[in-house]
């Protein structure tokens, strides 16, 4: 699998686990539904995306910074539908 593809995986994965855990939460006589869900298109958000990249470059590792800075600039110059076209194919 491509890491396009594992990340596509890992995303819904997390989504169907939210989903999940919302529904638990929701369960019993005191409890209210959760408000917060993780999803596909929140974990490929511009934001999410740019904090993901600049906690790689305080790693300082190199060629792994240059990489994510040209990769940061990518996503300066693109709106949130083009992130999420390239991440998701929508």
């Amino acid at each position: 699998m491509s890491r396009v593809q594992l990340g596509r995986r890992f995303a819904e994965v997390v989504e169907a686990v939210a989903r999940e855990q919302a529904a638990n939460d929701s369960e019993g006589a005191n409890k209210k539904p959760s408000t917060y869900l993780f999803t596909k298109s929140g974990f490929y958000s511009k934001e999410a995306v740019a904090f993901r990249a600049l906690v790689h470059v305080k790693m300082n590792q190199g060629w792994v910074n240059k990489d994510w800075l040209q990769g940061l600039k990518w996503l300066s110059e693109h709106n949130e539908q083009q992130v999420a076209q390239f991440y998701l194919g929508k």
